[in-house]
């Protein structure tokens, strides 16, 4: 694997914390982004695991996709 990334959105719900998990005990190579509501939230969230970057992700709010 090279400099993959992915976009986890919902990272600090129920699914999207267990995804991030387990990237990071599976797969710590990938580049992991995590997409949610609240950057600060997720910072603090997911403080233990490593995160290449944090972003604000709202689907009702089209100026946050990029």
């Amino acid at each position: 694997m090279g400099n993959e990334k992915l976009l986890l959105t919902g990272a600090t719900g129920n699914i999207g914390l267990e995804i991030i998990r387990g990237l990071n005990e599976n797969n710590p190579e990938i580049n992991t982004i995590a997409g949610s509501h609240s950057v600060e939230k997720s910072k603090k969230v997911l403080a233990e695991y490593t995160i290449s970057e944090f972003r604000k992700v709202d689907f009702a709010d089209s100026s946050t996709f990029d």
